[in-house]
C-alpha cells in the first residue's frame, strides 16, 4: 500500500511562493543597505571638500579642460594622461569654476563605485553579505575618499575598471553577448582615461582566460578588439609616449628598492595612513577582518580567489 501526501498540507505550492517572497525581502534589504552605505560615502566624501587650496594638478585639470576639445587632445598627446577626462570634465566646468563645485565632478564619480563595487563582489563570490563589505570598504578607503576630492582621473579610472570586471564576471556566469560588449567599452575608456590601468586589465584577462575553459576565443577577442582600439591613440601619441619614457629622472628622485621599502609602499597606498594617527589603517584593516569573519575563502572555489 502506498502513501500519499497532501501536497499542501506539506506546504508543496506555498514553498517556491515563499522562497520568492524570502529572496524578493533580502534584495530589498541589501538595496537599502548599499544606499545607506551610499549615504555614508557622499557624506565622507563632502567633509572639508572645499578645504584644501586648489593643487597645481587640479589647476592642470582646469586648465586643460578649459580649451576646446581638439587642443585638449593634442596636448594630451603629450602629457602624461590620456584625454578622456579632461573631455568628460570640460562640459561640467560650464556649470562654474567654484572650487566645491568644480571638486563635486570627482566627487560624483566615485560615489558610483560603490554600488559598482557591490555588484562586482556579489557576482565574484555569490554573497551578499560579502558585498556589502567591498561596498562599506569603497565608501571609507583612505585613499578613494582622499582622490575622490581631487579634480583629477583617479576616480574615474577606478569606475571605468569596476565597471570592467563587472561586465567579465557576468559574461563568466551567463556568457550574454553584451557583457563582452561591456567589457570592450569600459576597458577602452580605462585605457583613454590613465595609460597604468592596462595593467589591470590585463590581470582581468588573464583571470577571464584561467576559468573560463571552453570559451576563451570569444575573451581573446575581445581584448585584441580592445587593443586595436587604442592603437589610433597611441599611434597619435606615440611621439610624446616614447620622449616620456625615454627621459633620465632626477637623480635626487631615484630610490632604492628593498624588501620593507616595497612593503611599507603597499601598507601605505592600501591604508593611505597619511598624518590621520593610525585611524585610517585601524579602518581598513577593520573592514577587512569583517570581510575575513563574513566570507571565508574554501577550497571548492579556488579559481575565484585569483581574481
Amino acid at each position: 500500500m502506498t502513501a500519499t501526501v497532501d501536497p499542501v498540507a506539506a506546504g508543496g505550492p506555498t514553498a517556491p511562493r515563499n522562497a520568492v517572497r524570502a529572496s524578493l525581502f533580502a534584495r530589498i534589504g541589501s538595496a537599502t543597505l548599499v544606499v545607506a552605505i551610499c549615504l555614508v560615502a557622499f557624506a565622507v566624501r563632502l567633509h572639508q571638500l572645499a578645504g584644501p587650496l586648489m593643487r597645481w594638478d587640479e589647476g592642470w585639470s582646469v586648465a586643460h579642460a578649459s580649451l576646446s576639445p581638439a587642443e585638449i587632445i593634442e596636448i594630451a598627446s603629450w602629457e602624461v594622461h590620456p584625454p578622456l577626462f579632461y573631455l568628460m570634465l570640460k562640459p561640467w566646468l560650464a556649470l562654474g569654476r567654484n572650487l566645491y563645485l568644480v571638486r563635486f565632478f570627482p566627487v560624483l564619480i566615485s560615489l558610483l563605485t560603490v554600488p559598482v563595487a557591490y555588484q562586482v563582489a556579489n557576482r565574484w563570490m555569490k554573497r551578499r553579505s560579502l558585498a556589502l563589505v567591498a561596498a562599506g570598504l569603497t565608501a571609507l578607503a583612505p585613499g578613494l575618499v582622499y582622490y575622490a576630492q581631487v579634480v583629477r582621473m583617479y576616480p574615474l579610472v577606478v569606475l571605468w575598471l569596476l565597471l570592467a570586471t563587472w561586465a567579465l564576471l557576468c559574461w563568466l556566469d551567463e556568457e550574454r553577448h553584451w557583457a563582452l560588449v561591456g567589457l570592450f567599452l569600459a576597458g577602452s575608456a580605462a585605457l583613454h582615461t590613465f595609460y597604468y590601468s592596462a595593467f589591470a586589465l590585463a590581470g582581468l584577462y588573464a583571470y577571464g582566460l584561467l576559468v573560463s575553459r571552453g570559451k576563451r576565443t570569444r575573451l581573446v577577442l575581445a581584448g585584441a578588439i580592445t587593443v586595436i582600439a587604442f592603437v589610433p591613440w597611441l599611434l597619435y601619441a606615440g611621439g610624446g609616449l616614447l620622449d616620456r619614457m625615454f627621459q633620465a629622472a632626477p637623480a635626487e628622485t631615484i630610490m632604492p628598492v628593498t624588501p620593507w621599502g616595497l612593503l611599507t609602499s603597499v601598507w601605505t597606498a592600501l591604508t593611505f595612513d597619511l598624518g590621520s594617527g593610525g585611524w585610517a589603517a585601524l579602518a581598513v584593516l577593520l573592514i577587512l577582518g569583517v570581510a575575513i569573519l563574513v566570507g571565508r575563502p574554501n577550497r571548492h572555489t579556488p579559481g575565484r580567489l585569483c581574481m
